[in-house]
């Protein structure tokens, strides 16, 4: 009889977590007997393509079902809806339908996906069989966006926890007191859909903003947020600029907006520094590495991040990276080969090393080609997909 493996996630949107798992169900399907059901809070863009992978429930829309006029678009509000409500409350029904369900796929594995699963453990506690978590998180993220209590809740559920990185395993260990035993490091990979997106012949990125085929691209990616330093990319686009350099520089950020009042604020100062001309914000797209792979360095500006995707997707196009120190898995990656490392927010020394990279053709050829073989080597979906593979079969 074949394993059933149910995961779990908060959404699927096009962010680290969801992509992740995303393309960790298509290995499975591709390279095991193994059967997966998916639960996610609220939906999402890539909804379609899980759904396509294998059978998905989703308690946003069960709810919504039930009567509820509104859906869990703000699903940090969850916890707060399902305790003490009344046993006909939406949530509390489509949770109990979503129990009912779960109870009869004889599931021999939950694999929950971030630490926005806790919000979903009222759904998968009941269930008998092992449950492991991978975290992709770092200490900020734990405290203001899903709390210490749920998380502490999650680790207790959870018999292993799978860190994306050394930094997100130091804080688990160091900062809530997890035994090291229960905490293995195996860090994220290159999406495979990323190699398929680089054969697009023509990328809409110097034509759509009018960048000159002669004109230098830094680039930063992510959600529009404080914690991805949008914000922090805004001041290295004016703080290069204002250099006035010989060659022509243009700023591009990927990414959907997440916080629409700094994003206001962000267009404010755009305008009043004078450089929107130079300074383009794309939003969300399918296919980023079609506009990254028309870049020249990547500005990794995140406060907090433990382990940017991104970060193998432009390493993979050869390009090279600037990141923070104390930010997070940047550094494990690019270590002293692949870009460079400056001190935590500093965006002054960050223009300082991009400023260095437009002037030498040799060494940003060199760092991109570095982590183009590294990453190559040793973060492709081939050689990490197997490694949480082994983990999943300690279970079952």
């Amino acid at each position: 009889m074949k394993k059933v493996i149910l995961f779990t996630c908060h959404e699927a949107s096009r962010t680290g977590a969801p992509v992740f798992l995303l393309e960790l169900l298509d290995w499975l399907h591709n390279n095991t007997a193994m059967s997966s059901c998916t639960l996610f809070l609220r939906g999402g863009p890539l909804l379609d393509r899980f759904a396509a992978a294998s059978p998905t429930i989703v308690l946003d829309e069960i709810v919504k079902r039930r009567g509820s006029p509104e859906s869990l678009t703000n699903y940090l509000e969850l916890p707060r809806r399902l305790a003490g409500r009344p046993k006909d409350d939406p949530a509390q029904r489509a949770t109990r339908i979503i129990r009912e369900k779960l109870s009869a796929l004889n599931i021999d594995l939950v694999c929950m996906n971030s630490i926005g699963s806790a919000l979903l453990l009222d759904c998968v506690e009941h269930l008998s069989c092992p449950k492991m978590t991978f975290v992709h998180e770092l200490e900020t993220s734990i405290c203001n966006w899903i709390g210490v209590q749920p998380f502490n809740r999650l680790v207790d559920a959870s018999s292993q926890l799978v860190a994306c990185s050394r930094a997100v395993a130091s804080n688990l260990t160091e900062n809530h007191a997890i035994p090291a035993g229960k905490v293995i490091t195996i860090p994220e990979f290159l999406p495979d859909s990323a190699c398929c997106q680089r054969g697009i012949n023509h990328s809409p990125l110097r034509d759509q903003f009018k960048i000159g085929a002669d004109a230098f691209v830094v680039a930063g990616c992510g959600q529009v947020s404080l914690r991805k330093g949008a914000d922090l990319f805004v001041d290295l686009a004016k703080e290069i600029l204002l250099r006035n350099l010989p060659k022509s520089i243009h700023f591009v950020w990927i990414g959907g907006i997440h916080d629409n009042r700094l994003m206001t604020w962000l267009k404010h100062d755009i305008a009043g520094l004078g450089i929107k001309d130079y300074l383009h914000f794309i939003g969300e797209t399918d296919t980023p590495i079609a506009y990254l792979a028309e870049i020249d360095i990547f500005a990794m500006t995140s406060r907090e991040d433990p382990f940017p995707i991104v970060n193998l997707e432009v390493a993979y196009l050869g390009k090279p990276i600037v990141a923070f120190a104390d930010s997070g898995g940047s550094i494990e990656f690019i270590e002293d080969d692949c870009g460079y490392v400056v001190p935590y927010i500093d965006v002054h020394a960050m223009a300082d090393k991009i400023v260095s990279l437009i002037h030498d053709s040799n060494l940003r050829r060199s760092l991109g080609q570095n982590a183009h073989r590294k990453v190559m080597n040793t973060y492709t979906r081939e050689r990490i997909a197997p490694r949480i593979l082994e983990i999943i079969h300690r279970f079952i």
